[in-house]
């Protein structure tokens, strides 16, 4: 199980990612957890994640995000416009898989 944690600013575009990605994870046979949440709660979730990915729109948390997560021992990535923007779930599970070394 792959726990992925997407911060966002809470609106529509996270859930089409998410369904998006967890159907690449099924198409791989992978199982994995996702969920997504606002940037203001990245401190009371990321200790359930295996990565935190920030979405475009906040990417101005990163910093902070990288440091909370580097605090909690995973890794934060960005993702690009062009993979949010197109719900490319394949390509966001394949940045994740290889992040973790998977």
């Amino acid at each position: 199980m792959i726990n992925i944690l997407i911060s966002c600013s809470g609106g529509f575009s996270s859930s089409l990612v998410i369904s998006k990605v967890k159907k690449a994870a099924q198409n791989k046979g992978l199982e994995v957890n996702t969920w997504a949440i606002n940037c203001a709660d990245i401190e009371d979730n990321v200790s359930k994640a295996d990565i935190l990915l920030i979405a475009p729109q906040i990417q101005y948390e990163l910093p902070h995000a990288t440091e909370v997560a580097k605090a909690a021992g995973i890794p934060c990535l960005p993702v690009s416009q062009a993979d949010y923007g197109r719900c490319n779930g394949e390509h966001i599970l394949e940045t994740v898989l290889e992040a973790l070394n998977r």
